[in-house]
């Protein structure tokens, strides 16, 4: 049987989330932009067009205004297509969550049920700059799912190239490889 890739992914994501299968999911949903960004700008490269899709369908709406508007608040992380670029290949490639010296902060985390995201900068009493970042890994993942499901909703891409999956039951497989 041939599914879309994507139909396929969205629809394991979600199952891996409803069973609070956290980890699953967000490895998956990591490679949506991949995807994505694959139709919408095929003829990038991987990293710029996977940048470019996460900003338009996420990373725009990420930035706190305050962060726009004084100079005072423009160090307060936030998750871009670069920042997101770099979490994924982290991830994927290294199978490492420690991203704080990469993305210029003291203390990095990634919170997998519970809590959620939050971002800062603190002083200690000595006026020593701390910056913190948490980021809620189900709510990632749950931001990732649903700009993609809008991305197919819009349509601006060009239908025949969206990749499918060739996916086997038990009833498919010839007796020889039984």
């Amino acid at each position: 049987m041939k599914v879309d890739t994507i139909s396929f992914l969205l629809k394991q994501i979600k199952k891996c989330l409803e069973k609070n299968e956290i980890p699953a999911a967000f490895y998956m949903a990591l490679t949506l932009p991949d995807i994505c960004g694959h139709l919408m700008f095929p003829d990038l490269k991987s990293r710029p067009r996977y940048i470019k899709w996460f900003d338009k369908y996420i990373g725009n709406y990420e930035q706190s205004p305050l962060c726009k508007e004084d100079k005072e608040w423009e160090e307060l992380p936030y998750l871009s297509g670069e920042t997101m670029y770099k979490i994924r290949n982290s991830i994927l490639h290294s199978g490492n969550n420690d991203l704080a010296a990469q993305l210029d902060l003291n203390k990095f985390l990634f919170i997998w049920d519970g809590l959620c995201e939050s971002s800062g900068i603190a002083y200690d009493i000595f006026g020593k700059k701390s910056k913190h970042w948490n980021i809620n890994i189900k709510m990632l993942s749950e931001k990732i799912v649903w700009a993609t499901e809008a991305f197919i909703k819009t349509g601006s891409y060009d239908k025949k190239d969206l990749p499918y999956l060739n996916i086997y039951g038990e009833d498919d497989i010839p007796d020889v490889f039984k």
